[in-house]
């Protein structure tokens, strides 16, 4: 996995967005737009690994396996420029890809939409601005969720990789005696997704010891959900 590196002299001379390994914070008067680049023939690539607790059956399925999302081409949608996505994944580097599942994303005046299993989400909403919090599901039919700015512009260690300007986008964050919801994505300046963290679980209670087992953490005692953590290792152009 190619490390970032501190090379000022590569970083100038560099004409191609992703052939520098170092952000550059171009402060900005961009509102936030470099957080979320927007052109054909850009690709990332993540590790990703995935548990989930099944009721029913009282399993525990964990998976691990790379993930690769590529913006391929631009087409129309009512009026709208927008970029045709396919995912990609594969259990290893010694194995073929998988795929693809499509998705799609656009831009509007507001910020940045993407269209995850034909449901659109506003991922990005300009200013990008600490504690700036917004509908993310604005433009679809589930319920308004209010998605917030944090830690905006702060730089960032992540799977071997080192950034120098990055948001996070806290999306979910409630926890109960009975469940926990936790759901954020982080953002690097002129290279965009670099993380996705889920958590989605519920709680069980053993009714003969209500107290006891009220006083353990949720994740020591889950019943049901996923627990799931996206994180980039690679990156470029097609």
């Amino acid at each position: 996995m190619r490390k970032l590196y501190f090379i000022s002299f590569a970083c100038i001379f560099s004409l191609t967005l992703f052939s520098c390994r170092k952000e550059v914070v171009d402060d900005l008067g961009d509102r936030g737009k470099s957080f979320y680049p927007y052109s054909e023939g850009l690709w990332w690539e993540y590790d990703v690994d995935s548990t989930f607790y099944n009721d029913f059956s009282g399993d525990t399925l964990i998976s691990s396996y790379i993930l690769r999302e590529e913006f391929v081409s631009y087409f129309d949608s009512s009026g709208l420029s927008a970029i045709r996505i396919e995912r990609f994944r594969r259990a290893n580097e010694n194995e073929s890809w998988q795929g693809p599942r499509v998705w799609w994303t656009y831009l509007t005046e507001q910020g940045a939409v993407k269209v995850e299993e034909n449901i659109p989400y506003v991922k990005i909403n300009y200013p990008v601005k600490n504690n700036l919090g917004w509908n993310g599901n604005r433009l679809n039919f589930l319920d308004p969720l209010t998605y917030v700015y944090q830690n905006t512009d702060e730089p960032l260690s992540l799977n071997g990789n080192t950034f120098d300007s990055t948001v996070t986008v806290m999306q979910n964050d409630n926890e109960t005696l009975l469940g926990k919801k936790l759901y954020y994505e982080k953002y690097a300046r002129n290279l965009g997704l670099i993380q996705v963290e889920i958590t989605d679980i519920t709680g069980f209670i053993d009714s003969d010891n209500v107290a006891d087992t009220l006083a353990k953490p949720i994740l020591n005692r889950i019943k049901s959900g996923v627990v799931y953590s996206q994180r980039i290792r690679d990156w470029g152009t097609l």
